[in-house]
């Protein structure tokens, strides 16, 4: 089976769709995933590596610490606290 053709293949786009529509927050950016949070951390180590003119080595240590950190926060359960949550402790 070609992978465009897979039933998953588009599962992604079609979550992004729903929730602009429904004017909701997109599911990346939910409070719990560590998505958005692994993307920072990674573009930095990007950006860090870039300015001291290490383009290649960049670019390969930002894909394995993104990566690295989004799956060892799934296999470890590590989620960030959401409003209510925060709200609670702060008090």
């Amino acid at each position: 089976m070609d992978a465009g053709n897979a039933p998953w293949a588009h599962y992604g786009h079609r979550r992004v769709i729903r929730d602009i529509l429904l004017q909701r927050v997109l599911a990346v950016f939910r409070s719990g995933t560590l998505y958005a949070s692994s993307a920072l951390l990674a573009s930095g180590v990007l950006v860090l590596l870039e300015r001291i003119g290490m383009p290649n080595i960049a670019l390969a240590t930002s894909v394995v610490v993104g990566t690295g950190l989004t799956l060892l926060a799934r296999e470890r359960g590590w989620r960030l606290p959401n409003s209510e949550e925060a709200a609670g402790t702060a008090a």
